[in-house]
């Protein structure tokens, strides 16, 4: 016969693929939605405590967590339902991250989903 005994098939190593590859979006999700939940804290906080020393700082900090964002999620193609859950999570992180820094004043929650849907809109920019 052909097929050499203990060589996977064709069919095996493209399952093989495929499960490698959700893993690494999978991750890439993780670290895209870190990424930026942080950036939107950051731009958040140079919103509602604009007059602080690191008001200038934190807004600089937004640009270039956002652009390594965009760097991982230009890795995949994303559809519609993956983007959904991409914007739940980073809700869920940066709600998480705002929690925390009790220094940001009480506007901060309003904000969350404004600044969400803008960032997503331009990170996926095609419709769906």
């Amino acid at each position: 016969s052909g097929i050499v005994r203990g060589s996977p098939s064709s069919s095996n190593k493209e399952e093989n693929f495929n499960r490698r590859n959700a893993m690494s979006k999978k991750h890439d999700v993780d670290e895209a939605s870190t990424f930026l939940s942080r950036a939107l804290r950051h731009k958040i906080g140079s919103i509602v405590n604009a007059q602080e020393f690191y008001a200038d700082r934190y807004a600089k900090d937004y640009e270039v967590l956002l652009r390594e964002t965009q760097k991982v999620l230009l890795k995949h193609f994303w559809n519609a339902e993956e983007k959904k859950q991409f914007r739940l999570l980073v809700k869920k992180k940066l709600e998480k991250e705002l929690e925390e820094k009790t220094f940001l004043n009480a506007e901060k929650y309003e904000l969350v989903d404004e600044e969400i849907d803008e960032a997503t809109l331009n990170l996926f920019p095609e419709k769906n």
